[in-house]
């Protein structure tokens, strides 16, 4: 009998991080394998073992240098993606969370190699440009946008 492929689960946090009613957004390097150039929301991959709290102020921490304070749930979308280092497909439940970074100056990680504070006029045309990450753009589109 063949032996099926596994499917693994991942869950990701990402921040819905508001300043004067513009949502922050980081934009991925250009040569970077995957969504190269795309604009995304800042977070990431959630440690096993690890709180959802936790994990998103891990993952905002390393790739803008700034603390959050989570204030609730916005969305939650699916995702699949093939992983980069060895080809599994993998099934990623994203959670978007109401957050709000603490004051200081951001300081990118190399993930990353721009940020920007958008407007939801901004952030539509971003998506209709297919400059947004789809896992972005899903999550404001099912938000409607009224984060």
């Amino acid at each position: 009998m063949k032996e099926e492929q596994k499917i693994g689960f991942g869950l990701v946090l990402r921040a819905i991080a508001k300043k004067d009613d513009k949502l922050l957004l980081l934009q991925r390097p250009s040569k970077s394998s995957h969504d190269n150039g795309r604009w995304e929301l800042p977070g990431g991959k959630i440690k096993k073992g690890e709180f959802f709290d936790e994990g998103l102020r891990r993952e905002v921490k390393e790739e803008t240098g700034l603390d959050i304070k989570i204030l609730g749930f916005f969305e939650a979308v699916e995702d699949n993606f093939t992983a980069c280092k060895n080809h599994e497909v993998i099934k990623s439940v994203n959670v978007g969370m109401h957050s709000v970074l603490e004051d200081g100056e951001i300081q990118l990680s190399r993930e990353h190699r721009d940020y920007g504070w958008f407007t939801k006029e901004e952030l539509i045309s971003l998506a209709d440009d297919d400059k947004l990450t789809r896992v972005c753009k899903s999550l404001l589109e099912k938000g409607n946008y009224d984060f």
